[in-house]
């Protein structure tokens, strides 16, 4: 299960002293010539700066407590 699903239920909790192992890429794939689009090359754009936000998250690490 993910982290980051786990970490939501409080009746869950983490085995100690196991390590985080990353195993997945993301890739985001285009057709062809279309990103260059403006359209794709905003969407692409968005798409990276929402992922960079939970990358904590994706990488594992608790949720920070704002």
């Amino acid at each position: 299960m993910p982290c980051f699903v786990g970490d939501s239920k409080p009746l869950l909790v983490r085995v100690p002293g196991t390590g985080l192992h990353m195993h997945v890429t993301l890739w985001l794939l285009t057709q062809g010539e279309t990103r260059k689009t403006k359209r794709v090359r905003l969407f692409t754009e968005f798409l990276s700066r929402r992922l960079a936000a939970y990358a904590p998250l994706l990488a594992g690490l608790s949720p920070s407590s704002d």
